[in-house]
């Protein structure tokens, strides 16, 4: 299983995030070209080799062109303006999906803090260029780079005070302190003076972590490490392992939120499962059941990582006539998983290759598929055909 390890000895913030991505191998020009199509002309993108306490790093900055972007536009971001430049956009739909849970985590600690739903709150810092950048720079980093799985350390958090638009606010602010809280995200505080986890940075770890602990065992395949501005008698990085767990058998929990519904439209039901994908559901179905007095009902099914449980329980109560629903802890036994290129006559697919003992299973990605039958006008079972048949004969 391709696994991503996240270090957080000095926090975690958007723009360290991404250099760490860069570092990792993720090519610069690519992440700037993926970004313009956003249709924003007010940042240009840096991203410069440095060190920090001797350690080699990648510094990625978002350079304003406007010189009040902060204080002239971010009051008329919300939630949805945001959401609109993302939808607009021609990226992936895996890039706007986690590039809005990301915002969405955001939005939901603002309104928590100010007592707004989630589509009223106005953004401030996270509203401007520079922060969409970086929040849709991570989803676009994470895209290229096709990682199964992400495991963050417990973050680490300064102390002090910071002065930023609501102005001067203890650390961690309150943005930050209510992610943390609400996805049960484990940190610790230092005596080290000033903010080392960001809201954008604690938005991201809580919206592409799958779990939260130690450095699982693994072969480390690269090392990435991206910097912050600051300097601390510490390295002021993260540092990411990228590398293969070797584990002979994946064991996990999951969580498992279910729930009877017999008086919602179709149209709502399948809204709701959309909403529940988007905000990180690792899996959402409907089967039908009949309940008392023979009522026909459809069981809503909902597995997910228990740092997104109260999430993904708050949109159900939302978008579903259920009034009540059950929630238990499950055991899953996973199939290793890695993935591999392979080179066709339509281009090269990319192929999840599952395994557990001596049974071996692979999966071409749909979307390669899908994309290379539609470039060259075949259908889907030639371009998968001839995936299997490469894969198996190489």
């Amino acid at each position: 299983m391709k696994t991503l390890y996240l270090e957080c000895n000095s926090g975690i913030s958007g723009d360290m995030f991404v250099g760490t991505m860069l570092d990792l191998g993720v090519n610069f020009n690519t992440l700037k070209e993926s970004l313009e199509k956003l249709g924003l002309e007010d940042f240009i993108l840096t991203a410069e080799k440095t060190d920090k306490n001797g350690i080699p790093c990648t510094h990625f900055d978002v350079l304003l062109t406007h010189k009040h972007e902060h204080e002239h536009h971010h009051e008329h971001r919300n939630l949805r303006d945001i959401e609109q430049i993302i939808d607009k956009s021609p990226l992936n739909d895996n890039i706007k999906i986690l590039s809005k849970k990301i915002f969405g985590i955001v939005a939901v600690s603002e309104g928590m803090i100010h007592g707004l739903p989630p589509e009223q709150v106005h953004f401030h810092e996270v509203g401007a260029a520079d922060s969409i950048a970086d929040i849709v720079g991570a989803a676009i980093c994470l895209d290229e780079l096709n990682i199964d799985k992400i495991i963050c350390s417990p973050l680490t958090e300064g102390s002090g005070t910071i002065k930023c638009a609501h102005g001067i606010l203890p650390v961690p602010v309150p943005a930050t302190a209510e992610i943390l809280r609400f996805f049960k995200i484990p940190y610790k505080t230092t005596t080290i003076k000033g903010e080392l986890v960001t809201p954008t940075g604690a938005a991201i770890a809580a919206g592409i972590t799958t779990t939260f602990g130690s450095m699982p065992e693994m072969i480390v395949e690269k090392i990435g490490c991206g910097c912050g501005t600051k300097n601390f008698e510490h390295p002021n990085i993260l540092r990411a392992f990228l590398g293969e767990e070797t584990g002979l058998i994946g064991n996990d929990t999951v969580d498992v939120i279910e729930t009877c519904i017999d008086d919602s439209t179709g149209e709502a039901l399948g809204h709701c499962l959309k909403l529940l994908f988007e905000a990180g559901a690792a899996d959402a179905y409907y089967t039908p059941v009949f309940m008392k007095k023979n009522r026909p009902a459809y069981l809503l099914t909902v597995l997910c990582d228990s740092s997104n449980t109260k999430q993904l329980e708050k949109l159900i109560f939302l978008h579903t006539s259920s009034i009540g629903m059950r929630v238990r802890v499950s055991q899953r036994l996973i199939m290793q998983r890695r993935t591999q290129t392979v080179a066709t006559s339509f281009g090269e697919i990319k192929v999840k290759i599952c395994t557990f003992e001596n049974v071996e299973k692979i999966k071409p990605e749909y979307e390669d598929i899908a994309q290379a039958a539609e470039i060259h006008s075949v259908p889907l079972n030639d371009v998968l055909s001839e995936v299997i048949k490469k894969y198996y004969n190489k």
